[in-house]
């Protein structure tokens, strides 16, 4: 079976769910804490696709959602203010190497209101403002039905 994986680094957590092809619910979904004194950020979010990727499965690319300020073209945590060594990392060449699948990396805030947007609340909306607030503060902006990135793609970022 052909799937997904679906990784959301936060300050306190990180999440990865596993996805069908076809699917959007997830058939399997994990957490673990972000911090741990052992291991770093990095190499927990490693760990945690490892405990994810399925025994009899195809996966055909991950998406990792990051806070703070990110270079999507080029893959790169520019800086995320809350998670400890999360400053001109280049997670998506990191975990592609690893796992030797496409990685693609997006502001988390800018995922979100990317998803409001064509499945969620925002549906059918052209102009949609989100906020997150958890351990930092961001936002996401689409405008005429676009996403609203900026110059140095932080044009959401609010806190």
């Amino acid at each position: 079976m052909r799937c997904y994986i679906a990784v959301d680094i936060g300050g306190t957590q990180i999440r990865a769910a596993l996805y069908p092809e076809d699917g959007f619910t997830p058939l399997q979904q994990m957490r673990i804490p972000t911090v741990d004194n052992n291991q770093a950020p990095l190499e927990r979010m490693i760990q945690l696709i490892q405990q994810i990727w399925p025994e009899d499965g195809e996966v055909k690319s991950i998406a990792i959602a990051s806070p703070g300020f990110i270079n999507s073209a080029e893959g790169l945590v520019l800086s995320a203010p809350n998670i400890a060594g999360f400053t001109n990392l280049p997670v998506a060449r990191i975990v592609a190497k690893r796992f030797s699948v496409p990685v693609f990396l997006g502001n988390d805030a800018n995922l979100a209101v990317m998803g409001e947007s064509l499945f969620g609340s925002g549906r059918g909306h052209q102009d949609i403002l989100y906020l997150t607030i958890s351990t930092g503060i961001g936002g996401g902006i689409i405008s005429h039905g676009r996403l609203v990135e900026g110059t140095h793609g932080i044009a959401g970022e609010l806190g």
